[in-house]
């Protein structure tokens, strides 16, 4: 028993210690933008017990601009202690939730209309708000064009299994992102 616990200790040691690099490394992808990379490595380090409020934090933004919103849900539950941290967790859910009525809104037929969420400066949230006051006109094919600013944004729906809720961003007519939800 004698030799087990030192041994149990080290194993310790070293998983703790590959949790801080498994963080440092979230936050130097997160630091160079590339953010799909450090929501998903920040997954990996969150579900295997780097659960600190701030880190969590951060690999659910990095989740929210690759449009990764699923795990927003379980990164949110560690937001409580500060009045920032609580913002944070109510900014995830809200995209949560948006994208969740914008998604039954075109696949279901729900009428959204009147339903207002806070609005972010995250496109599901851009969507949502116009989308919900009325503020879009009808394309040809049953597209919606929204003109936000200097970019029209056209959202569609996939023909693929399950479907698909496709954002398209442009400026100057050129098409500078897309996004999509199921």
């Amino acid at each position: 028993m004698k030799r087990f616990f030192p041994l149990m200790t080290l194993l310790a040691l070293l998983t703790l210690s590959s949790y801080g690099a498994d963080t440092k490394q979230v936050l130097a992808l997160y630091r160079d933008g590339d953010f799909r990379q450090a929501c998903k490595s920040g997954l990996s380090a969150y579900y295997a017990g780097s659960r600190e409020a701030h880190f969590a934090a951060m690999v659910g933004m990095a989740c929210a601009k690759s449009d990764m919103i699923n795990p927003l849900g379980d990164l949110q539950r560690p937001l409580v202690k500060t009045p920032s941290l609580r913002s944070t967790a109510t900014f995830f859910a809200t995209l949560q939730l948006a994208k969740r009525l914008l998604y039954q809104h075109f696949v279901d037929g729900l009428d959204i209309k009147g339903f207002t969420l806070p609005k972010y400066d995250h496109i599901l949230s851009i969507v949502y708000d116009h989308v919900s006051r009325g503020d879009f006109t009808t394309m040809e094919h049953g597209e919606m064009l929204i003109v936000d600013g200097q970019r029209n944004i056209i959202v569609s729906l996939s023909r693929g299994t399950p479907p698909r809720v496709l954002v398209d961003e442009y400026e100057a007519g050129q098409r500078i992102r897309r996004h999509w939800y199921k």
